[in-house]
């Protein structure tokens, strides 16, 4: 009877033990992860403001090159050829010193009448924009933005529009692309993986370039038209990430499975973490590594 007591006790404690590891560990990993994930939010806030800072320089050109006197003699006189070359040439100059990715001039029909690539095979004048919601925008006097795979570059691209006017009258709409291949250097070599989507779900930018203009989650069919009708992208290539996206717009804090962007280094485990971009209507999300947090846990745990 003594013996079966003490068997008892001893399973009893056993017990107690396991517990208070367990809680031990619980606590230990939530509070490494909390650490974790503070620091991925400062890294967010980071990413954010750097991608802000970049387009800021871009956002205020349209506006600048839509006052040129030339740009307005150009729309009111589109058959002068005189006025196309200096149009042309002001451009391409103003282009190569921002480093913008193209600038160019819309008619009010939409028609590009001079660019920054005047010259090259892939020109944009002659081509048709106005189906594009940065020209719709301008021509309600306002600044256009827009992110979308370029028609004829076939490159991506942010669009800050601004309509050209006299008077009251709108003459047309001046056009700035920025690229985005610096802001994908700074994601790629963070050694967090961040990436940009839309209100859709399409990943706009990102550091591992598997994940470029993929989506998160299937797309719906108003989603589907939209993109057709604005001619934003390529609906064929608008596929699921597939190994960690579904719902991840609605997952913060979640902790999934990724392959980064390291090729030496497979899949992983990764606290999701996300903020919106009000203005751009985008959310940025960034996958923090968790296996240094997991690492921490075990340290304080007893031998």
């Amino acid at each position: 009877m003594r013996s079966t007591k003490f068997v008892v006790l001893l399973t009893a404690l056993g017990a107690m033990a396991v517990a208070s590891l367990f809680a031990t560990y619980r606590l230990s990993d939530r509070y490494f992860l909390d650490e974790t994930a503070e620091q991925g939010r400062a890294s967010l806030n980071l990413h954010a403001e750097n991608i802000r800072r970049l387009l800021a320089r871009y956002q205020s050109l349209p506006r600048v090159y839509a006052k040129n006197p030339h740009v307005r003699a150009l729309l009111r006189s589109p058959a002068n050829q005189a006025l196309t070359n200096t149009v042309n040439g002001h451009l391409s100059e103003w282009n190569l010193l921002t480093g913008a990715a193209d600038t160019y001039l819309l008619d009010r029909t939409g028609r590009a009448i001079a660019a920054s690539n005047w010259d090259d095979p892939i020109t944009f004048v002659g081509n048709d924009y106005s189906y594009r919601p940065y020209f719709k925008d301008a021509l309600q006097t306002r600044l256009g933005r827009f992110f979308a795979l370029g028609t004829a570059s076939e490159k991506r691209g942010y669009y800050f529009s601004y309509p050209v006017r006299s008077g009251p009258d709108i003459l047309g709409v001046m056009v700035v692309k920025v690229g985005v291949e610096r802001i994908e250097t700074e994601l790629f070599t963070s050694p967090d993986e961040v990436f940009v989507t839309d209100a859709e779900g399409i990943i706009l930018m990102a550091g591992h370039p598997q994940w470029r203009l993929k989506t998160l989650a299937p797309l719906s069919e108003p989603a589907r038209t939209r993109i057709a009708i604005n001619r934003q992208f390529d609906l064929s290539a608008l596929e699921p990430v597939g190994e960690f996206a579904v719902g991840l717009n609605d997952a913060d804090g979640q902790v999934v499975t990724a392959s980064p962007n390291r090729i030496s280094v497979g899949p992983s485990r990764f606290l999701h973490l996300s903020m919106p971009m009000t203005i751009e209507g985008w959310r940025l999300h960034i996958l923090v590594n968790v296996g240094f947090a997991k690492a921490q846990t075990l340290t304080v745990m007893p031998p």
